[in-house]
């Protein structure tokens, strides 16, 4: 048996509990985190399972744990470890867009080097978060990014009580990553998750654009904090 065959029979045998412990989107959530590219290393398939969809908004069999089949050379974004696995995610289809998070053997894994990808274009984390990063003087980038929490709820649409968020910043990325804080008037103080006001980390991380602010950049339930990639928001 291959050292590949048997990481991914590990993974397929992780405890429940293990499986628990494996949310990206709390990682991103939390105090410091550190997102890393990675990729799948050949030669054959890797097996995602058990799995969460974390943040699906529309219940049922849209959010049920699916297992999934990664190819060698598949994009994973790790967010946190567990002895010898990690805890991966990836951006999930097309309509919901949400992050999907599994445990994959660490050896199964090699890193990805992104360093020179651009931050520029549409970048998507479901139909609720959007950003549009535009190339701006001296290397800096232009950050637009709009929220909603309650567009999956017909009655909050159509009685207009679905609430909103956005993100304004022209910044100076500095070894993939920004963290800037936006007070109420858009003036752009440094990083403070304790803030009041919006405070937000972005990084770069080739095709993934991975998102965790504070809570306060916007109306209740209001975040951009996730995994986004690139994309026309219409398809």
């Amino acid at each position: 048996m291959s050292k590949l065959t048997l990481a991914a029979l590990l993974c397929l045998l992780a405890s429940p509990a293990m499986a628990a412990d494996c949310d990206g989107l709390s990682d991103l959530r939390g105090d410091n985190p550190h997102p890393k590219t990675y990729q799948v290393s050949g030669p054959g398939l890797l097996t995602m399972q058990p799995m969460a969809i974390e943040g699906c908004p529309r219940g049922g069999d849209a959010c049920a744990p699916v297992s999934r089949q990664l190819h060698p050379g598949t994009v994973v974004i790790v967010t946190s470890t567990i002895g010898d696995m990690a805890c991966a995610s990836i951006l999930g289809d097309a309509p919901n867009y949400m992050l999907i998070s599994a445990l994959l053997p660490r050896s199964a894994l090699v890193t990805a080097d992104y360093s020179g990808a651009v931050w520029t274009g549409s970048w998507r984390y479901s139909i609720e978060q959007q950003i549009v990063i535009k190339g701006a003087p001296e290397g800096k980038i232009a950050i637009d990014g709009t929220a909603t929490w309650g567009m999956f709820d017909p009655l909050r649409v159509s009685s207009g009580r679905v609430n909103q968020g956005s993100i304004v910043a022209t910044v100076q990325p500095k070894k993939g990553s920004v963290a800037f804080t936006q007070d109420y008037d858009e003036t752009l103080l440094p990083y403070d998750p304790a803030s009041t006001s919006c405070s937000v980390r972005m990084w770069q991380l080739g095709p993934y654009l991975a998102v965790a602010d504070n809570n306060a950049c916007g109306g209740m339930n209001v975040t951009f904090t996730g995994l986004y990639a690139h994309g026309s928001w219409a398809d």
